[in-house]
């Protein structure tokens, strides 16, 4: 890929349809009437970045603040075709910001150890590993990132 200005913003009512085909082709999912009627309004009110490149949503991070004040970070991904460019840490970033230091959740499978060692850059540590969680049988490891922890590059 050339060096292009990948521009981060917050998503919008107009980037759903766009946002979900995005998610879907990352995580392998077949995007439906359902889970686009739900996902609508989680793109339009909570803390949903979108990642572009010209005109084209290219990454794209959903992160929303949980009952006990920490946040949450549900989904984080780009196209194929863009990945290890620094999208995926720019979208990260723009959410710890809003995160304000504050403790931060997330997980992943457990069959991708390069998630680990991205997430561990920006001081995300393993918290708690549910076995067997998934459909395809992987287990799901709970990431905690805890105020005052940096990035390290």
């Amino acid at each position: 890929m050339r060096k292009r200005r990948i521009k981060v913003s917050l998503a919008s009512h107009e980037d759903v349809l766009r946002f979900l085909e995005l998610e879907a082709l990352c995580f392998e999912m077949q995007p439906n009437r359902d889970t686009t009627f739900f996902w609508t309004p989680v793109v339009e009110y909570l803390w949903a970045y979108k990642a572009e490149v010209g005109r084209r949503i290219v990454g794209g991070v959903i992160a929303m603040p949980t009952r006990r004040g920490d946040w949450y970070v549900n989904s984080l991904f780009v196209h194929p075709r863009f990945r290890n460019h620094g999208i995926a840490s720019q979208l990260l970033e723009r959410v710890l910001g809003v995160a304000e230091g504050g403790k931060v959740l997330l997980d992943i499978k457990t069959d991708r150890p390069s998630l680990l060692r991205f997430y561990g850059r920006f001081g995300f540590e393993r918290k708690k590993i549910l076995t067997n969680y998934y459909r395809d049988g992987t287990d799901r490891l709970l990431l905690v990132r805890n105020p005052g922890k940096g990035v390290r590059r």
